[in-house]
């Protein structure tokens, strides 16, 4: 494998923490439509190729200025389905400075999440 080819089995799985798992599972299933799996530390959530952990904490100062971003596709798709389900703290459709729609959301815990459009 040369230095500018990926291995695909191998990828990160971004960790945001909790302050209440039940409403970061709601969240996460009811709001944006991840299947959300129980684990012994935490919540695993997926949908599609996107994927969290999320692991509960009592202490809030790592829950400050956490973000993830998700590269999808089909972006204007994704953003009118969550703008159907009227999600608080839902961001505008727009071009970012990286040349790419973009929207931005916010969970429970004041977790930033960001999807940016990728090329099919």
């Amino acid at each position: 494998m040369s230095a500018h080819e990926t291995d695909s089995r191998h990828h990160a799985i971004p960790v945001l923490f909790s302050s209440d798992l039940r409403s970061s599972s709601v969240f996460y299933s009811d709001g944006l439509g991840f299947a959300v799996y129980k684990e012994t530390d935490g919540l695993r959530i997926r949908r599609s190729e996107l994927e969290l952990k999320v692991t509960h904490t009592r202490d809030t100062a790592p829950l400050a200025n956490l973000s993830v971003v998700f590269r999808v596709q089909k972006i204007r798709k994704l953003h009118s389905e969550y703008a159907d389900r009227d999600l608080p703290n839902l961001g505008q459709l727009k071009l970012g400075v990286c040349g790419k729609l973009q929207f931005s959301l916010s969970d429970p815990d004041g977790n930033s999440l960001y999807f940016v459009e990728e090329a099919a």
